[in-house]
C-alpha cells in the first residue's frame, strides 16, 4: 500500500505552500516563500548525487516525492519535477562543466527538450541560434538547457543510421532572452516562458548527449532510459493533482450522498491505478540494477509495463477528474477557489506532449 501525500511532506510546509499558491498564480510565478522550501528540502537536486551536493534519490523514491509535492500544489510539483530533470543532466556534463554550473545551493535548470535550435560547428565550440518554448521555472533558473540540430558548412550532420544528429546545450541565464509567452488557464506560476539565442558561441564542454552509453556518472539513474524517466516524473505530478482535485470535491459533497458515493468510487478506482503504476516503476527499478550493462539494465517488457502503467493512470485520472467535476456544482468553477486551480492545473498539464500516446 503506498503512503498518503501527506505523510510524505511536513504539514506545515504543506500548509505554508498552499497558503501562497493564489498569490504565486497572481504573480505568474512561485512566491519566495514557496522557493524556500525547495530550497531547504534540496527539491530541485532529486537527482543528483549526495557527493554533488543533491539527494541522491531512486527513481520509485523520487516519483512518490514529486507527486506528494504536486498534491500539495501542482505548479509547484510542475515544477521541481521539470527542474530537478533537467538538473539530472548533471550525469553528462564534463568534470569542469559541471563544477562551472552546479556550484551553488540553489542551482535550477529550466528548458526545453525540443529540438527547435541550430548549431554550427565552429572552432573551439558551436555557434547556437534558436527558440524554444515552455522553460519551466525561467523566472528563477540558473541555467538554461536546450536542443540543437547539428550543422557543419551549412550542411545538418547525420548519425551512422542516417538520423540527423541533435545535442543538448546548457547557457548561462545572461546568454538567454527570456520570451514571456506562458498564457495558459493553469500552471500559471510555473513561469514557463519560453526563451531564445541568436549567434551565441558555446564552448564545446558546454555541448553533450543525452544517453546511458554517454553518461559522465556511472550512478543507476543515468542508466534508466530517458523516456520512461520523463513519462513517470510527469505522470506523478498528474496523479497528484487529481489525489487533490478528488479530495477536495468529496469535502463540497454530503457524505450520504449519491454523488459522494460516485466520487469515492473513482477515487477507490484511481488509486488501484495508482498502486499499480508504482509497482511497475518498483519492479523496472530492481530489474536495472540486476546489470552494469547498460543495454540491459531495464528489460524492454519491464520497460513496456511502465510506459503502459503510466498510459492507464493518466486515462483512468483524466476520466475520473471529468466525470466528476459534474458533481460538484458552481463551486468547483470558481476560478477563486483551491479545487478551481486544482481543475485549471490538470488539464494544463494533461496537454504535455507525452501525454499524447496517440501520436505516437
Amino acid at each position: 500500500m503506498l503512503n498518503h501525500p501527506s505523510h510524505i511532506i511536513a504539514e506545515e510546509q504543506t500548509e505554508i505552500i498552499r497558503q501562497f499558491a493564489p498569490a504565486a498564480e497572481k504573480a505568474g510565478r512561485l512566491a519566495p516563500e514557496q522557493l524556500r522550501i525547495v530550497y531547504t528540502n534540496n527539491w530541485f537536486n532529486l537527482f543528483v548525487p549526495v557527493r554533488f551536493g543533491g539527494m541522491g534519490l531512486s527513481l520509485p523514491d523520487a516519483l512518490k516525492l514529486e507527486e506528494a509535492i504536486a498534491w500539495a500544489d501542482g505548479s509547484l510539483g510542475w515544477t521541481v519535477t521539470l527542474c530537478s530533470g533537467a538538473n539530472w543532466f548533471i550525469g553528462f556534463l564534463p568534470d569542469e562543466t559541471r563544477g562551472q554550473f552546479f556550484s551553488g545551493k540553489q542551482v535550477c535548470l529550466a528548458g526545453s527538450g525540443q529540438a527547435t535550435g541550430v548549431a554550427t560547428r565552429i572552432p573551439g565550440g558551436f555557434e547556437v541560434t534558436g527558440n524554444w518554448k515552455f522553460a519551466t521555472g525561467s523566472t528563477h533558473a540558473t541555467a538554461f538547457t536546450a536542443n540543437c540540430y547539428i550543422e557543419r558548412d551549412g550542411l545538418g550532420e547525420m548519425d551512422e543510421e542516417g538520423q540527423p544528429v541533435i545535442r543538448s546545450f546548457i547557457f548561462l541565464p545572461e546568454e538567454v532572452q527570456v520570451v514571456r509567452s506562458w498564457n495558459t488557464i493553469g500552471m500559471v506560476a510555473t513561469a514557463s516562458h519560453g526563451f531564445m539565442v541568436n549567434s551565441l558561441e558555446v564552448p564545446s564542454n558546454r555541448s553533450f548527449c543525452i544517453s546511458s552509453a554517454t553518461a559522465v556518472l556511472k550512478d543507476p539513474i543515468y542508466q534508466y532510459p530517458f523516456l520512461q524517466l520523463a513519462e513517470t516524473t510527469l505522470i506523478v505530478n498528474l496523479s497528484g493533482m487529481v489525489l487533490r482535485f478528488l479530495e477536495l470535491g468529496a469535502a463540497m459533497l454530503g457524505p450520504s450522498s449519491t454523488a459522494f458515493e460516485q466520487n469515492a468510487l473513482q477515487l477507490a478506482e484511481f488509486q488501484q491505478k495508482r498502486e499499480s503504476f508504482f509497482l511497475a516503476v518498483e519492479e523496472s527499478w530492481i530489474r536495472s540494477q540486476d546489470s552494469q550493462d547498460a543495454m540491459v539494465l531495464a528489460p524492454q517488457d519491464h520497460l513496456m509495463a511502465v510506459s503502459s502503467a503510466a498510459r492507464m493512470l493518466f486515462d483512468q485520472a483524466m476520466g475520473a477528474v471529468d466525470s466528476c467535476y459534474l458533481l460538484y456544482g458552481l463551486g468547483a468553477a470558481d476560478p477563486a477557489t483551491e479545487i478551481n486551480r486544482v481543475w485549471r492545473n490538470i488539464h494544463t498539464a494533461s496537454q504535455h506532449k507525452l501525454f499524447r500516446w496517440a501520436d505516437t
